[in-house]
């Protein structure tokens, strides 16, 4: 399945939204690195809205762990998780990096 990838910028705040639709995975986590990697810069925070979201694999993780460490991880954020993806993040020890 593809991800759907919807920008959202917010100039007063600084802050940068990328609303997600689908599957992070092996097929669509560069797709998520790349955009993110070339629109970053011009803000002071990203959020990454996960409501439709349904699958996360161990690539999908790697590139999340990747965004979080090239932005400062303070102005990075995953919001609107289901249950079951917050699972997978608690599970692997990366609640606290990613939910705020």
């Amino acid at each position: 399945m593809a991800l759907l990838i919807m920008k959202h910028l917010d100039s007063n705040s600084k802050e940068i939204k990328f609303v997600l639709n689908g599957e992070l995975d092996i097929d669509t986590a560069d797709n998520l690195r790349n955009e993110i990697a070339t629109c970053y810069s011009e803000y002071e925070s990203l959020v990454l809205d996960f409501s439709n979201v349904d699958f996360v694999d161990s690539t999908g993780l790697g590139v999340l762990v990747k965004i979080a460490k090239s932005v400062d991880n303070s102005s990075f954020s995953i919001v609107n998780a289901k249950p079951h993806i917050l699972k997978l993040f608690r599970i692997t020890g990366l609640i606290d990096y990613f939910i705020k």
